[in-house]
């Protein structure tokens, strides 16, 4: 059993170190399988992943075992989501950058450092970078990250990608399958919509609850105030993070034990 398992690894390594493209490296590596069966109905990805300047980040075959089941419409183009049209080392980190489809809202890189020893994690997304490596094509350098989680895009039904209050009060629209009608609903009664359509760098706590069941009962006292308390003007892309200081704009506690969606996006203003 040990050697088998040792063969096994050494391949995988094998595939990566040795391939001459990001294509090949995937092509090759069992543990990358489910993102190499992404790109195999999609001939713009192939050429990108075989003859472009790119960065992609693979999510490992476990990353895959832990996502949801995505639509089928969803599942089109979701290799191209992970695939940027540059070379993304770690010196740019933190930044954000829209991938290839840009349908979608950008990829946001941050960084948390550990405390005590120093040592950096980084981060796409909520997802953490595993190991990476660097090859070359004709058309430049290509760099492959390995990542822990699959990154989810969207799907708009606008020209334009949605506003906070949009995903709040619309969720099905965007594939968020958590029920966030108790929350939609006191925004509303609050006077508070302006709250999650403002221009700027937001991220959004939004406790989970449907309006008129029992989860939502304890949410309906919440005023204007509190509501204000989930939202904070900075980007906090994963609650991994746990080493960043985040102030929040009011003294509020909470004392409510909810389940929380994080949504994380950029809202700009179109003339």
């Amino acid at each position: 059993m040990k050697s088998l398992f040792l063969v096994t690894l050494c391949c995988c390594w094998t595939s990566l170190v040795c391939a001459k493209s990001i294509y090949e490296a995937i092509e090759n590596n069992p543990k990358l399988s489910k993102f190499y069966d992404l790109t195999k109905n999609d001939e713009l990805v192939q050429v990108l992943l075989k003859k472009r300047r790119v960065t992609v980040f693979v999510p490992s075959n476990e990353a895959f075992s832990r996502a949801r089941q995505f639509a089928p419409e969803d599942e089109e183009r979701l290799a191209s989501y992970h695939i940027v049209s540059m070379v993304v080392t770690r010196d740019l980190f933190p930044d954000s950058i829209y991938a290839v489809s840009q349908e979608n809202p950008p990829l946001y890189f941050s960084v948390k450092e550990q405390p005590g020893n120093g040592e950096k994690e980084y981060f796409v997304n909520n997802a953490k970078l595993l190991e990476d490596r660097d090859y070359n094509v004709d058309d430049g350098k290509q760099k492959l990250y390995i990542i822990d989680e699959v990154l989810e895009p969207y799907r708009s039904t606008e020209n334009l990608p949605p506003d906070a209050w949009e995903l709040l009060s619309n969720p099905s629209l965007y594939n968020i399958r958590e029920e966030l009608s108790a929350m939609a609903s006191r925004v509303r009664k609050e006077e508070q919509v302006d709250t999650f359509t403002k221009v700027g760098n937001h991220t959004y706590f939004i406790p989970i609850g449907e309006e008129n069941g029992p989860t939502g009962s304890r949410i309906r006292d919440v005023d204007s105030n509190v509501i204000k308390g989930h939202v904070i003007s900075i980007m906090f892309s994963s609650l991994e993070q746990q080493g960043t200081k985040v102030t929040f704009p009011t003294t509020l506690v909470l004392k409510l034990s909810l389940s929380i969606r994080v949504i994380h996006l950029t809202v700009k203003q179109f003339s």
